[in-house]
């Protein structure tokens, strides 16, 4: 940047016209024209200049809506009108011969004189304009000019300098424009001016500079006439000056803030945390495995939602079973950590676990509770643990488990615990060997920061097998130790008696018996079955005598057993319906009670001699998937395949009814589809070999028969002959006699190492065969668990070894697999879910099985030297995959047939994986060299020349190892689509950039290049997006085979690229051909229908379309035979949108939303026929979650109907349905509605107290709303800050009853301050938040600002720390300190990539100084002579490093468009609905004259434009840096820019002393380490500080009734709300 007059040697200040004259120097030499050549202009010639700019020739503007020159005409006057209101504060300057708003505007003028042909450079001017009008937007307050009766020397200096920088701004513009240098950029024209080299963007750097000065010189003016114009607050100043205080707090609130939104990015980061997490712990999730965490979690929830309603009612009442709600209440202290539910098998004890484990998740997860920070983690094991369990460890899992839900629900907890993963050498190896107590240690599962509680609900631990006793001892011992933990720590178990309940103290635990608090459960699941078996129903004598009878007996004798009571009930149902004589149900009820183990061997017989042989072959069959096949439970469908693929035919019968009849005394069904074996059953039907298996050596017979020329008679002849003689003989050779075949029935039995052999013969001989399409999906299941189940047969138990030939058989199919990859190619279609592709551990147990001798020696010549090529390999993965891999890049480039997608990441994994040594046991052929070592260094080579582009190196490995010199058109094709994969735009219109205009175009090709453009987010690249789709679907339709669902989806993507381009008639078009060719895609009439109504109001066409959806059933309603449309199901799957679980799903708000605007202000119609839709989605709902959320929308849209038609909502109904909808234990729709109920109490009662005091006759009184609200706190229960405490508290404040707002925040306030003074910072962030709030509710409002001021916005990037280093330029300081920032962007960058090994977060201030510690010590050992300088470097950071830990982010933003409270934006806080903020773009929508409800975040939609707002202005650096060093401002006044003048800064806790005194807040009794962590700041006086208070509070009170005066006289002006408090520091 040139000098501008701000040389720092010179002694003496330059004036106004030296400035400009070196500024008109500067512009001279620029650009060759002087400033004064076009004498004294005026703004109104350059308004004129642009009003009259037009379009240029050519180019084609969308209809209806705003062209290009439109937009740049509305931001280049918008930029001139503020650059006018600077001209004419500059005009004060006394010594300006020429005005500097003269030269400004020749600047502009000259700057516009481009001819009409350069388009791309009025373009780049546009976006000039663009970029300094959103900093210029702020000198919009000059507009009330007329206000000061002097404008500050400094001020007006300040003002000149940036006229200045944009002088020289318009002069370095002209000069790119002149050297036609910008003609060689291509891509977006804004970036042409921008470039590093044209000097424009280093003057924009420097004006946005001045822009903060200006800001800063502006306050002290701003508090200037603040005072001369308001003699209010001139008033209070004068009274805090006699008495000799300060002023703590004074606030005009003005608030100009741009479009900006990330508001998920912290989730996204947390998500990212968690994902390392399970991987590290080896509980991730895959395409074809579900982890055992999720496994435990599903089983929690079908147990919980298939309880019978009604039952376990005590865990809900408190009244009941006071032990366990003691220990289920966090605050009782006297409760003893460790319960122990007790139960035989089959007694409940499991339901009652996940019960449990809800209410847990109700009163701690709801957002009332969540600040006590305490987190439930629970763990069910499966029912058969050896076979979801490979590693054989259940217990180290299930701890595991409870590490990873901790981890989700706590983020200190997931940082330290991913650190300590990262930091521990070998996980692997760590959780293999390590014990439970070793896991428990490091998992910290004991040890919970501060005072965060931990609630483990742990189910089956007693019934694991007796293998398992150690582990379980062990873990039984550190759930004893938890008595004497002075962290809250409490568990629940479920045992079977004697188990290991002896083995606790007396002291630690308390105990319940399921028989005795199962009772009523019982007698309620008799009852139930009975009536909706319809058995003994009636009230007369003789059915209700013979129902009580059922009823007592199997209450009375099964002890509660469950599987007896069901097992008793299934029989007595099995009479009725068969010969209903009563003798026969007396005989069930006196057998009912044998033990469960004789009642399932007494089935097991009784089935083995009904069945049919070929029933019995059938049920071993299913046997061996139900009870050892890896990857269950398995589907009703894939067991059907499974039948299929043994016995060649399907059955007649279906599999359910099977299932569900003569197999229901084996299996029973879960979940509505997956087959599960019964308890106890598995232990029953599991047999072990009990004859020798046949040796090689053994005599073997062969027979062959030939038959030619004979009938069907002489055949049967001939075999029954033949097996007559065979009859005959001593010795049958093993054929069985055919007397014995109608007598003999067959054993129902399974072996765990007969199975696994089974299941691999099976798979090898599926992949010998062509596919069978018919078992399509079972076909995937086998080849992606094939390496599993080699696994198991290794590991499985038996006497007898594997033959030479089922080895042999091993080696032969795997061989098979990857010797060509024919059979990969031949079956890729059922490739989808497998991994072994990528997974080293399951190639390592191919690789296993293929260096043992006797498995490969069948092997031909050339495959034994494949293989001895393979195990030599310096990376023998790579070496078993490379044939297979070859396969797939020929699929891949030379033809389309195959998607893109699973072959690219195919190949990108295999190029991509860090080699490593596989397992090395028994290999006797890896010496020697091998030739796949001259292949892994192709790869090397490939991948140093190809790091930075993975699509490139896809490609040049494939023509390498094919052969290829040049790539053809399909190859091109096919790379294209691999860079549209990975979302690399650019290079795919690189490489199809001539497509297009060749003879026909592959379609496919088509679509990725017009997608591509599609993403570019500019006019000209949605053209030829347009053209470029329309060209494919030309082409498509010449093919009569083309999928019409795939031209149906391009039509709907063209329709939303006209859409954007204003062409609303063309996107009609287009979504209506799609709905020509996809007669059921409703989505597509759903997008026409808001098209419609967006384009010319068309109410009608709208209609119709509305009708046409509600009308026309939907798929699922023709599969059901029900009739509820089309409109229904959408609404339905709105909130299906993003997944789904117990919180919000993210497409649902967005989604209902875009409902509610469009049809805001419609005819009443519309919002009838949604209002209608939403009663049929609910209708036919069963799901709780998406029937409550209905509920609560249905709710908000009748609400909103009447709001927008201007009359007063009919809130009755909109309340009930809220009502409803908060009645489920989903805790994010029940706290969401009833924070909507509260919202409504609130707002009548404000309306009724103001219309009482306006003396409105007949007016209802508000106390009864009042009463509503103070019922929800009380039914809530708990200390927390919720939304009806929020609107409770603003309404006493607002209605003069200080002291009932204060008493209704007590508690959580309370809450607060015990974070706040606990031993971890962690939770300080939750508590601030809090604090803040509390302090505005309740009309705290100084205090409440302080708060605020600690809840700093997040870096970006290294700037916060490199305010840090305010050090002299180019002295030693400044560039370590440069050195160090290098260090930390470089190690984020590395961090991002996901290649950082450091543990430092470096998203945040903590962990940057934490590094810069780090770097600094590194460097002082490396280089002991720079200690000089890093000690200089330590010192500036010592006040930050002190609070490392204690620092966090807040990532506040608008509810109503996203936009982020930071370094550019302000945020107005609603002060009475909780956690609600708005930009001031939102906040005029809310207070414009339709009071608009915000629709983007349906939150928002609680507040409206009466609600009071409390307007926080944008951060600045020296706020942010007090922040961080642990300060907050005290005393000192707030300008018109929201900014404090001449306030100190005070410690927080010095502070914070002074405001627990207020409250009447007592600190708790500390431990030793709580009380030494806290000590942070200085402490609070004693003595004088208690005189002081007194002196605060009076103060205080005479302070506010001179603020409600002025807040009075205040209303409508720009002042929104203004605030006073005296504040003492210390």
């Amino acid at each position: 940047m040139d000098d501008q007059g701000d040389d720092k040697s010179t002694t003496r200040p330059r004036s106004m016209k030296e400035l400009w004259d070196d500024a008109e120097r500067r512009f001279l030499r620029d650009t060759g024209m002087e400033l004064r050549s076009k004498g004294k202009t005026s703004f109104d010639e350059c308004l004129a200049k642009i009003a009259k700019l037009q379009e240029p020739p050519g180019v084609d503007e969308p209809a209806g809506k705003p062209s290009g020159v439109e937009k740049a005409k509305e931001i280049g006057l918008s930029v001139l009108s503020f650059l006018k209101l600077l001209g004419g504060v500059a005009a004060q300057a006394a010594d300006m011969t020429f005005p500097a708003s003269g030269l400004v505007t020749n600047a502009v003028l000259f700057l516009l004189d481009i001819p009409a042909d350069l388009h791309e450079f009025h373009k780049a001017v546009d976006g000039l304009f663009e970029t300094l009008g959103e900093g210029l937007s702020h000198f919009r307050i000059y507009d009330k000019i007329e206000q000061f009766n002097k404008i500050d020397d400094e001020l007006i200096e300040t003002i000149h300098r940036l006229l200045i920088s944009f002088v020289t701004i318009c002069g370095l513009s002209i000069n790119l424009r002149q050297s036609g240098r910008w003609k060689k950029f291509k891509g977006d024209a804004k970036r042409i001016l921008f470039r590093d080299d044209s000097g424009v963007k280093e003057e924009v750097d420097a004006f946005n500079a001045l822009l903060g000065t200006h800001q800063r010189v502006q306050g002290t003016q701003t508090l200037k006439v603040v005072l001369e114009t308001n003699d209010r607050v001139a008033k209070v100043l004068n009274r805090a000056s006699e008495t000799n205080q300060k002023i703590d707090e004074l606030m005009v609130l003005v608030v100009d803030i741009k479009d900006t939104a990330d508001k998920r990015k912290a989730e996204e980061e947390r998500d990212k945390t968690i994902k390392r997490i399970k991987e590290k712990l080896e509980l991730a999730d895959n395409e074809r495995d579900t982890s055992a965490l999720r496994a435990s979690q599903d089983m929690c929830d079908k147990l919980w939602h298939e309880r019978l309603p009604g039952t376990i009612s005590w865990v809900d009442n408190p009244d009941e079973q006071s032990e366990f709600h003691q220990w289920a209440e966090r605050k009782q202290t006297g409760a003893k950590p460790l319960f122990v539910l007790i139960g035989d098998s089959n007694t409940g004890k499991s339901v009652i676990a996940s019960s449990i484990i809800n209410r847990l998740r109700y009163i701690y997860a709801s957002s009332t509770r969540k600040l006590e920070q305490t987190y439930i983690a629970s763990y069910f094991f499966p029912l058969i643990v050896a076979k979801t369990d490979s590693e054989k460890q259940p217990i180290h899992t299930a701890l595991r488990c409870l590490a990873v839900q901790l981890a989700e629900a706590d983020d200190r907890y997931a940082s330290n615990l991913l650190k300590d993963c990262n930091a521990k050498q070998d996980m692997k190896s760590f959780l293999k060997s390590a014990t439970c107590t070793d896991l428990w240690t490091f998992l910290r599962l004991g040890m919970p920061n501060g005072k965060t509680s931990y609630y483990f609900v742990i189910d089956g631990l007693g019934s694991l097998p007796d293998e398992f006793q150690s582990e379980r001892a062990e873990i039984f011992g550190l759930l004893d130790t938890l008595r004497s933990a002075s962290r809250t720590v409490r568990a629940l178990v479920t045992l079977k008696p004697d188990k290991g309940e002896s083995t606790f103290e007396e002291a630690s635990y308390w105990s319940l018996q399921t028989r005795e608090i199962g009772k009523s459960d019982i007698n309620l699941y008799i009852e139930s079955s009975l009536k909706d078996d319809d058995i003994l129903q009636g009230e007369d004598q003789y059915r209700k005598e013979k129902r009580g009878e059922i009823r007592d007996r199997l209450f009375n004798e099964l002890n509660g057993n469950y599987f007896k009571v069901k097992t008793a009930l299934e029989k007595i149902r099995a009479i009725v319906r068969k010969t209903g004589k009563w003798e026969d149900i007396v005989k069930v009820l006196n057998e009912a009670n044998e033990d469960e183990k004789s009642i399932s061997a007494k089935a097991i017989r009784e089935l083995e001699s009904s069945l049919e042989p070929q029933e019995i072959d059938e049920l071993n069959e299913l046997l061996i998937w139900t009870a050892y096949a890896k990857g269950q439970p398995f589907t009703l469908k894939e067991l059907e395949d499974a039948l299929l693929l043994r016995f060649k035919t399907p059955s007649l019968l279906k599999l359910e009814k099977k299932i569900r009849g003569k197999y229901s005394k084996i299996f029973d069904i879960s979940g509505g589809t997956n087959v599960i074996i019964r308890e106890d059953i598995l232990d029953l039907v599991r047999k072990e070999r009990t004859s020798q298996r046949r040796q090689d050596d053994e005599a073997k017979f062969s027979v062959s028969i030939t038959i030619t020329k004979a009938n069907l008679t002489s055949v049967q002849r001939f075999l029954w002959n033949l097996s007559m003689k065979l009859d005959a003989t001593q010795d049958n050779f093993g054929f069985q006699q055919l007397g014995d075949k109608a007598t003999m029935h067959g054993t129902i039995q399974v072996n765990e190492f007969d199975s696994y052999m089974s299941i691999l013969n099976k798979t090898f001989a599926l992949l010998s065969d062509e596919p069978n399409k018919s078992i399509q999906s079972f076909t995937a299941y086998l080849i992606a668990w094939l390496p599993d189940h080699l696994a198991a047969l290794r590991d499985a138990p038996t006497e007898q070894p594997l033959t030479l030939a089922e080895k042999q058989s091993i080696g032969d199919g795997l061989s098979s697999l990857f010797t060509t990859g024919d059979v990969v190619e031949k079956h890729w279609s059922n490739l989808g879910s497998t991994i072994w592709n990528r997974n080293k551990d399951e190639l390592d147990i191919f690789l296993k099985w293929l260096r043992e001798e006797e498995v490969i020696s069948k092997l031909g010549r050339m495959d034994r030297k494949w293989l001895m090529e393979v195990t030599a390999s310096q990376d023998p993965h790579r070496a078993l995959l490379i044939n297979v891999m070859k396969m797939v890049a020929k699929n891949m480039f030379t033809q389309r047939e195959w998607d893109i997608n699973r072959p690219y990441f195919w190949i990108k994994d295999f190029l991509t994986w860090e080699p490593r040594d596989s397992v090395q046991e028994n290999e006797p052929h890896a010496v020697g060299r091998s030739i796949h070592n001259e292949e892994q260094a192709r790869i090397d080579r490939l991948n140093q020349e190809h790091k930075e582009d993975i699509p490139k190196l896809v490609s040049a490995w494939s023509l390498e190892v094919l052969g290829i010199q040049e790539p053809d058109n399909c190859w091109n094709e096919r790379l294209a689509e691999i860079y549209h994969l990975e979302g690399q735009s650019e290079k795919v219109l690189s490489l199809l950039k001539e497509f297009p205009e060749q003879e026909n175009p592959n379609p496919k090709a088509l679509e990725v290049l017009a997608e591509a453009n599609g993403l570019v987010d500019d006019e000209e690249h949605r053209i030829e997006a347009c053209r470029v789709m329309e060209l494919a679907l030309d082409q498509m339709k010449k093919d009569e085979s083309s999928d019409k669902v795939r031209m149906a989806r391009n039509y709907r993507e063209l329709a939303g690229w006209y859409t954007k381009l204003g062409k609303l008639d063309t996107a009609i078009d287009r979504l209506r051909e799609a709905l020509v060719l996809d007669t059921t895609n409703y989505d597509a009439r759903y997008e026409l229908f808001f098209a419609v109504l967006e384009k010319d109001n068309d109410e009608e066409a709208a209609l119709k379309l509305l009708h046409e959806l509600i009308e026309q059933p939907s798929s699922s309603d023709e599969e059901n035979g029900t009739q509820h449309g089309q409109m229904a199901k959408i609404l339905v799957n709105i909130l299906s949108e993003g997944g789904w679980g117990a919180r919000i799903p993210d497409g649902a708000d967005i989604g209902f939303s875009k409902l509610f605007l469009a049809v805001h202000a419609r005819s009443p119609e519309f919002t009838g026929l949604i209002l209608q839709e939403l009663d049929r989605a609910i209708e036919r709902e069963t799901d709780e979650r998406i029937n409550r959320a209905l509920l609560f929308y249905t709710g908000l849209a009748i609400s909103r109907r009447h709001f927008d038609m201007g009359t007063k909502p009919a809130v009755k109904t909109s309340v009930d349905y809220w009502t409803e909808s908060s009645k489920t234990d989903y805790i994010s729709w029940s706290v969401r509605a009833s924070d909507f109920i509260a919202s409504h109490h609130f707002d009548e009662a404000i309306q009724l107290w103001k219309e009482r005091g306006q003396n409105v006759a007949s007016v209802a009184s508000p106390e009864e709303h009042v009463a509503a609200l103070e019922k929800m706190i009380a039914t809530q229960r708990e200390a927390n800050l919720s939304a009806a405490k929020c609107y409770l508290a603003w309404y006493y404040t607002k209605t003069n009853q200080p002291d009932s707002a204060r008493k209704v925040m007590r508690e959580s306030i309370d809450l607060a301050f015990d974070m706040l003074s606990d031993d971890t910072s962690a939770n300080d962030l939750t508590a601030w938040s809090v604090v803040s709030y509390i302090l505005m509710n309740s009309g705290h409002t100084m205090d409440a600002y302080a708060a605020f001021s600690l809840l700093v916005p997040p870096p970006r990037g290294t700037d916060m720390i490199s305010w840090v280093f305010d050090f002299e330029e180019g002295s030693p300081e400044a560039s370590l300190a440069e050195e160090l920032i290098k260090k930390i962007e470089s190690a984020m960058a590395s961090e991002s990539a996901g290649d950082s090994e450091q543990s430092e977060d470096l998203t945040n201030f903590s962990g940057q100084v934490a590094y810069i510690c780090y770097k600094l010590d590194e460097m002082e050992e490396i280089n002991p002579e720079r200690k000089p300088t890093t000690l200089r470097i330590r010192d500036a950071i010592r006040p930050f490093q002190e609070r490392v830990g204690s620092h966090y982010a807040s990532n506040w933003t608008c509810d109503g468009c996203g936009v982020k409270w930071d370094l550019e934006n302000g945020l107005s806080f609603c002060r009475c609905c909780q956690d609600v903020g708005f930009c001031d773009a939102c906040v005029k929508k809310l207070r414009g004259e339709k009071q608009e409800r915000l629709t983007l975040f349906i939150p928002s939609m609680r507040c409206n434009g009466g609600h009071d707002l409390l307007v926080l202005p944008p951060w600045d650096k020296e706020g942010i840096l007090e922040a961080l060093k642990g300060n907050v401002p005290v005393g000192g006044t707030i300008g018109d820019d929201g900014k404090r003048v001449g306030c100190e800064y005070v410690p927080i806790n010095q502070w914070l002393g002074v405001l627990k005194s207020q409250w009447g807040y007592v600190e708790k009794e500390k431990t030793d380490s709580e009380a030494a962590a806290s000590e942070v700041g200085e402490p609070v006086e004693e003595g004088d500080g208690k005189s002081e208070n007194a002196t605060y509070v009076e103060e205080a009170s005479k302070v506010e009734e001179d603020v409600k005066e002025m807040e009075n006289d205040t209303k409508g002006e720009t002042v929104i709300a203004a605030s006073v408090e005296v504040h003492v520091a210390g």
